[in-house]
């Protein structure tokens, strides 16, 4: 309703009656620009977030909000010619939605995701071959496995400061791998990123591309592209497609972005 002072208000008298302080710190500094923006959503406002987004999730986001970042995600990635992927890891997979988009692409195919409501839909479709219940950072850090494919569609909207993302993903993504992802486009680019009223994080591509270049990734695809409607809008994004040199060995010292 764009009312952000009166949601701002309501969110200050929250906490001082003693609501979640992390929960509403979050709401605040969404219609506030007196907050600074935490660095991700708070894990347990996502995973309840999408535990009662379950049933009707698909319907909702592709039928009604018109989301096709799944579909623009893997078709732009089949377009750089790359043939079959071994070992594929689906972030924030959710439903499932990309999933089968990614598998004729790819020989196994891992999904993690915060939601277990979320992840028994996805496992409905038979084509995952394992599906973990994990922080995103955490599993990446964890895993031994080293992933030719790895990808992140519409996730990145719950997290802010995408520095923790890509040192995890230092060790998990194999040489010649490709890591590509969407990102809502920040309206402003002398900003890393922006924490909007729609609880949605927006990226700027100058943060995309210099986290990209001191991780030691290569940026062989960048496209601007609309990745939902919201109040009947389009919402811009931005698709890009990394890959790690075949030369460079996870975990691998990394080289210095050039000034």
């Amino acid at each position: 309703m764009n009312r952000g002072g009166e949601a701002a208000a309501a969110f200050r008298q929250a906490l001082a009656l003693g609501a979640d302080p992390a929960l509403h710190r979050y709401y605040l500094a969404s219609v506030s620009g007196e907050e600074a923006a935490p660095s991700a959503a708070p894990g347990h406002y996502v995973e309840t977030l999408f535990d009662d987004y379950a049933n009707e999730f698909d319907a909702h986001l592709v039928g009604l909000l018109g989301y096709q970042a799944h579909g623009t995600l893997a078709r732009h990635l089949a377009g750089l010619g790359r043939g079959s992927f071994r070992f594929a890891l689906d972030l924030g997979c959710g439903t499932g939605l990309c999933a089968p988009h990614l598998k004729p692409m790819v020989q196994k195919l891992t999904g993690v995701d915060l939601s277990r409501q979320m992840m028994d839909k996805a496992s409905a479709l038979g084509l995952y071959e394992r599906l973990v219940h994990a922080d995103i950072v955490d599993y990446l850090k964890g895993t031994d496995e080293r992933y030719d494919l790895v990808t992140a569609a519409d996730v990145f909207i719950y997290v802010g400061d995408l520095a923790p993302v890509f040192a995890a993903l230092d060790r998990a993504l194999a040489p010649g791998g490709i890591f590509c992802f969407s990102a809502e486009s920040a309206a402003r680019e002398d900003a890393d990123f922006e924490l909007l009223p729609s609880l949605r994080y927006a990226h700027s591509e100058r943060y995309l591309r210099g986290l990209a270049a001191r991780h030691g990734l290569d940026v062989v695809r960048l496209v601007h592209a609309p990745i939902r409607d919201d109040q009947r809008e389009a919402i811009a994004g931005m698709f890009v497609y990394l890959q790690r040199p075949e030369n460079l060995r996870p975990g691998a010292p990394m080289r210095l972005m050039r000034q």
